[in-house]
């Protein structure tokens, strides 16, 4: 059997490996899928207006991205508490599994662009050094 995926290369798959394998199929039974991806801030910054802005790019990116899902309503969820930030996703919405990609891609520029605006911080790993006499 010959899969090919993505980035346009071929996977050839002898059929009795293929038979004894789980299959994911992103296209069946929608070719909708979700595009969730990661973030975090430092921790002094104010989580309502983080999730306010996030939720405003992710619907300007919604709205003018081809492959977006246009009537989608983006959302984010905080999840970990960090070395140096609070984690959280965003879960945005593509018509098709390769439109993931381009969307992903413009609105993570479009969030840091947007971050810089608003002064909130995208954090470094930071390590506390204590010393001792």
């Amino acid at each position: 059997t010959r899969i090919r995926a993505l980035p346009n290369t071929l996977g050839i798959i002898p059929n009795s490996k293929l038979a004894e394998s789980i299959i994911t199929n992103y296209s069946l039974p929608v070719l909708e899928m979700s595009a969730v991806i990661q973030c975090g801030v430092d921790y002094g910054s104010d989580l309502e207006k983080v999730e306010r802005v996030t939720i405003d790019v992710a619907k300007q990116i919604q709205e003018t991205i081809p492959g977006a899902k246009r009537d989608f309503q983006p959302f984010i969820r905080y999840h970990t508490f960090y070395e140096s930030n609070i984690n959280f996703s965003i879960i945005l919405r593509v018509e098709e599994p390769a439109a993931k990609y381009i969307v992903t891609h413009e609105f993570i520029k479009a969030l840091k662009k947007r971050y810089d605006e608003e002064g909130i911080e995208i954090s470094w790993p930071i390590v506390k050094i204590q010393h001792i006499k």
